[in-house]
């Protein structure tokens, strides 16, 4: 259970899109969440068995320049394989009840989601500069295989797909998807350093076919 207060400044570029311009400014969002977590995985950094699953949600409308209920719910199952090998599913839903600023409404694409895409690149367009203006809802789910080569280092292969929709955005959007590989080393402690080569299969017209690497470190809890 948490209580917060935020600031946030919005100061939009003037060759944005109209919808970014409308948001120039200074905001004040206090809130009220609560999240339910089960969790019963062996280990944070390295899960070989259990899940974790999770839903709460956020009252934004105590005060301030936000009216807005967001709600999140995500799981994540870990299955031990033979040789080592570990086998996860993970997907996530979110919905804002009305999306009204950049910053309640969602976008996909990075490396914690869609990884064959350009970080918060995945979702409806503004149809005069295409710039991606989030959604109110979006999901997304994740396949992923890894099996260790030397110690500390694990090769992967994994498979994403997911869609935002809603917001007002008018152009593009639709299911995207990619599949890919990645390393996972072991070299700074516990935490891991992810390296990960994705290639979209599905994608919006605004999205080109071609690979990303993407490089992060520590895990996804």
């Amino acid at each position: 259970l948490k209580l917060s207060g935020e600031q946030i400044n919005i100061d939009a570029e003037s060759n944005a899109s109209q919808a970014f311009l409308n948001e120039d400014g200074d905001f004040t969002k206090i809130s009220l969440g609560l999240d339910l977590v089960n969790d019963t995985r062996d280990n944070i950094f390295l899960p070989r068995k259990g899940h974790k699953v999770s839903a709460g949600f956020e009252f934004a409308g105590l005060g301030g320049d936000v009216d807005d209920t967001i709600f999140n719910a995500s799981a994540a199952k870990f299955f031990q394989l033979p040789y080592d090998g570990i086998l996860s599913f993970s997907g996530k839903y979110s919905r804002s009840s009305n999306g009204d600023h950049l910053f309640t409404r969602h976008f996909l694409g990075g490396a914690n989601n869609l990884r064959g895409f350009d970080y918060r690149d995945v979702g409806m367009r503004d149809p005069v500069s295409n710039e991606v203006l989030g959604g109110t809802e979006a999901y997304y789910g994740t396949a992923e295989v890894t099996f260790p080569v030397v110690e500390k280092i694990r090769l992967a292969a994994f498979y994403d797909i997911g869609e935002v929709v809603g917001g007002p955005g008018t152009v593009g959007g639709g299911l995207s998807s990619d599949y890919g590989i990645g390393a996972r080393l072991f070299v700074l402690g516990s935490a891991p350093v992810r390296l990960d080569y994705a290639i979209p299969q599905k994608a919006d017209i605004f999205n080109d076919g071609g690979g990303r690497f993407n490089f992060t470190i520590g895990a996804q809890f």
